[in-house]
């Protein structure tokens, strides 16, 4: 390291679920198993890392439950194509 070179801290992100993890197995997509508690817990891990001052880890939290939202839209909406 340089005298030029800062320390930079590298944090690896939160665990949590994969958007498109209904898409493997075999269960319903639409039974919606374990979703609202999914986003409960998201939603308290994004308000912690705000509370400590991490506004970028909170937006990658935040962004993973749009994402898992839209996934369960797909499937809705895959579904009601289906059913038409």
């Amino acid at each position: 390291m340089s005298q030029h070179d800062e320390p930079v801290e590298i944090r690896r992100a939160a665990p949590g679920p994969r958007p498109e993890d209904w898409r493997h197995g075999e269960r319903d997509p639409l039974a919606a198993e374990g979703f609202p508690e999914r986003m409960a817990e998201l939603a308290r891990r994004a308000e912690q890392e705000l509370r400590e001052g991490r506004a970028t880890s909170a937006i990658d939290v935040l962004d993973g439950m749009g994402a898992e939202i839209e996934s369960w839209r797909r499937a809705a909406a895959e579904s009601a194509n289906q059913l038409d």
